[in-house]
């Protein structure tokens, strides 16, 4: 008979102690309460300057953005008079993640084959010097466009390379 004694003497001593345990949690509230109320001012101060550097971040990255396409255009415009292998520099740059530059890069490798050496080859090619190429180039473009989310030019692209 002493085992059932022992049991029921534990379960009053469980049932003690999580009581004392709930007093304890009932009166630390108040000092937890006012322990919160001093870090939140803290906690919002910190969110805000975090904030404030990601969105400047962000902006130094765009500037960045901007005065690269600005200086690689100023290069093409005067290199115009040179041929250049756009395609190849346009999927280097699309690597790269320099998805303007890309763009910019396969537009020019399309004028170019759109436009023939002679009135002749381009009564014989339709739209393009080489039919295949330029489905190639329209699929990069567009997937550079949509990277810059420029949608429609993007289905545009990919219309006219299918």
């Amino acid at each position: 008979g002493g085992g059932a004694g022992a049991g029921a003497e534990e379960d009053e001593e469980e049932a003690a102690d999580a009581e004392e345990f709930a007093s304890e949690l009932r009166g630390g509230a108040p000092d937890l309460l006012a322990c919160c109320e001093r870090l939140l001012p803290n906690l919002e101060a910190d969110a805000k300057q975090e904030s404030l550097r990601h969105c400047q971040a962000a902006k130094e990255e765009r500037e960045v953005s901007f005065r690269r396409r600005a200086r690689f255009e100023r290069r093409l415009a005067a290199s115009a008079h040179l041929p250049a292998a756009w395609k190849s520099i346009g999927d280097d740059a699309f690597k790269r993640g320099d998805f303007f530059t890309a763009v910019t890069c396969y537009s020019k490798r399309l004028d170019d084959l759109r436009t023939p050496p002679d009135a002749e080859a381009a009564a014989l090619a339709g739209a393009f010097a080489d039919g295949h190429e330029a489905a190639v180039v329209l699929s990069n473009r567009a997937a550079a466009l949509a990277k810059v989310r420029d949608f429609h030019a993007s289905l545009d692209d990919a219309r006219e390379a299918f």
